[in-house]
């Protein structure tokens, strides 16, 4: 990558145009890498941010509170009535293009990536009163000179709509690629530091040879390890190899506990703080964990009495962000990361279940149980499915701790079959439901393109109150319309039941859900986790 020169905007815009015209994702990973090494290293970790369809990495870019309304005020001319146009970018465009006289009045200068994501930050810091008006000026400043090209690419962006196809997966693999790292290496990075652009950052900054000494850092959250779905008993223990270690599945927020000197702080899997939301929890392990130092990991679940409450009323201390004495819960630990700084990630199962009952005690821990058989595995799931439990969850005992990662050493087997999906549009309900978005249309991602395809809808799951609220939402992150309803960001993920997966020519992916209905609105994943078309399509049945 090139030392210092800044890059104009519009080299980014093209890059986007041909990645949306092709459907290879190796050609995705080559584009992407043969550009980011055309970059200065002052511009590089704006462009990964930028083209995974984020304002800015991690937590900031919530704060970019800009939405289509707020767009649309900021352009030159009023774009044309959207009719069968769906696409918030494609208006943008076209409102651009035909800005008139107004064209006379654009500067020579061009913008630069770098410009452009310092516009980002600076709609991050805006608040209070006239906070609209500041976002509209701001924006207005850039759209003024910016290409019909550069404009609908910066609105796409904002309003996390990109309709490239790339996931952030493909954006790992460029970054492997552009930086010159094996994959593994590569791979082990960017679970640990929680994405492509605090790698490439490293790298740029120090070298490339400073990647191989990254490690886990206590109050910085890694990738948590993810479990493969299994739909029987014989198939979860084919799966993972026998003999296993069954742990029951909690229905609960999975969270790391980071650790130092009487301070505990816990974060959710989108490695958000959430310390705020559960004081009593983080007060009682800083007892436990006095003196030492590391990351664990476990699962906060509501409690009543010894009971389990769903996931739902778990999620009400989420969103108050603050105690809530009415909602009792309860940690329990199943992984050690980091303690007194020895990293246990490449560790075995078994090693690092040993070493979490040392410093958390038998207690705190999830129960785990040896299984050698089907049989045996049938009979710890109804235990755990007796006890209000989702399942189980099988564990290779010789597997190490692989980081934002999902593979066959972590199988899991619920009650019901499910699937986190995406909304991506809503259509407005009638009778009852007049005035609420209530169908929702599901996505899956596609592995091989990195695009959202719908996979079914769904009206079912929901009380009448969390309509309400699941309305008011929508269309704070309305990117588009269409004559029954609305296109949103795909940013509100939901834990899906279903029947069976069935072919489908109706919908691009092939398959569809039947008869599936939410479960649970999942506040603590991103749309980086949902499940693809193809693990979906591994479950079509023989007909």
């Amino acid at each position: 990558m090139e030392s210092d020169r800044l890059v104009e905007f519009k080299k980014l815009a093209e890059l986007h145009e041909k990645l949306r015209s092709t459907s290879s994702r190796n050609a995705k990973v080559a584009m992407i890498a043969e550009f980011l090494r055309s970059l200065s290293a002052r511009e590089a970790v704006p462009a990964i941010v930028m083209l995974t369809g984020r304002r800015l990495p991690g937590e900031d870019d919530s704060k970019v509170m800009v939405g289509w309304k707020t767009v649309l005020k900021s352009l030159p001319t009023k774009p044309p009535a959207r009719g069968s146009i769906e696409d918030a970018g494609e208006l943008v465009e076209i409102a651009l293009r035909h800005r008139g006289s107004f064209q006379a009045a654009l500067e020579d200068r061009p913008i630069t990536i770098s410009e452009v994501y310092e516009l980002f930050k600076a709609l991050a810091s805006v608040k209070g009163e006239g906070a609209i008006e500041k976002r509209v000026a701001l924006l207005r400043s850039v759209f003024r000179r910016a290409s019909p090209k550069e404009g609908a690419l910066i609105a796409r962006i904002l309003l996390g709509d990109m309709r490239a196809g790339v996931a952030e997966g493909v954006i790992e693999e460029a970054v492997i690629k552009a930086l010159g790292v094996d994959h593994e290496t590569g791979e082990y990075v960017m679970g640990v530091l929680g994405g492509p652009w605090e790698a490439a950052a490293i790298a740029l900054n120090r070298g490339v040879e400073a990647l191989r000494e990254v490690k886990p850092q206590v109050f910085k959250p890694i990738k948590p390890m993810l479990a493969q779905q299994a739909t029987s008993p014989e198939e979860a223990l084919k799966l993972v190899g026998s003999p296993a270690y069954a742990e029951p599945k909690l229905d609960g927020a999975r969270v790391q506990v980071h650790f130092r000197k009487g301070e505990v702080r816990i974060f959710s899997r989108r490695r958000h703080d959430i310390t705020r939301s559960f004081l009593d929890v983080a007060d009682s392990l800083a007892s436990v964990l006095d003196g030492r130092e590391g990351i664990l990991e476990g699962e906060i679940i509501a409690m009543s009495g010894e009971r389990p409450l769903p996931f739902n009323v778990l999620m009400r201390r989420f969103r108050r962000r603050e105690p809530a004495e009415e909602v009792k819960v309860r940690i329990y630990l199943f992984d050690a990361i980091l303690l007194d700084g020895d990293v246990f990630i490449d560790k075995s199962y078994l090693e690092r279940r040993r070493t979490l009952a040392s410093v958390a005690g038998e207690e705190l821990l999830v129960q785990n149980t040896v299984v050698e058989s089907t049989g045996d595995v049938s009979q710890e799931f109804r235990k755990a499915v007796e006890l209000g439990y989702e399942g189980l969850v099988l564990k290779n005992p010789r597997s190490k701790y692989v980081p934002g990662r999902r593979g066959f050493n972590w199988v899991k087997l619920k009650r019901a079959l499910t699937a986190d999906l995406v909304i991506v549009a809503a259509e407005w309900g009638y009778g009852r439901r007049t005035g609420w978005l209530s169908n929702y249309h599901l996505a899956a991602r596609d592995e091989e393109t990195g695009e959202l395809l719908v996979v079914g809808k769904t009206f079912k799951g929901l009380t009448d109150e969390e309509f309400e609220e699941m309305t008011r939402r929508l269309l704070s992150i309305k990117v588009g319309e269409f004559k029954r309803g609305i296109v949103v960001r795909p940013e509100v993920v939901v834990e899906v039941e279903y029947d069976e997966v069935q072919p489908s020519p109706k919908y691009r992916a092939g398959i569809a859900l039947r008869l599936a209905r939410i479960k649970r609105i999942r506040e603590d994943k991103s749309v980086s986790e949902v499940d693809t078309v193809q693990e979906l399509a591994k479950q079509l049945k023989v007909r």
